[in-house]
């Protein structure tokens, strides 16, 4: 499954692909690595950089990664 997902591949075409009939059955082996996690925490602090903030300035690189910070710490702790 994480290859799938990896890959872009839509969760119903990769249920199909696998054979797995429940979402439950399709989650337990859809596992998401620590890297993984950080990877989307890159992508959207790409594309929000790439926007503007309201008065048509970018936002800074700075503020994308103290939101990354922000989210990563919080993924540790709620898995303690």
């Amino acid at each position: 499954m994480r290859n799938f997902e990896r890959a872009g591949v839509s969760r119903s075409v990769a249920m199909k692909l696998s054979g797995h009939k429940t979402e439950s059955l399709y989650k337990r082996y859809a596992i998401v690595s620590r890297a993984d996690l950080a990877e989307g925490m890159r992508k959207v602090a790409a594309m929000t950089s790439a926007e503007s903030n309201g008065d048509g300035a970018s936002r800074s690189r700075s503020n994308a990664h103290a939101e990354i910070e922000h989210s990563l710490s919080t993924i540790r702790e709620s898995r303690r």
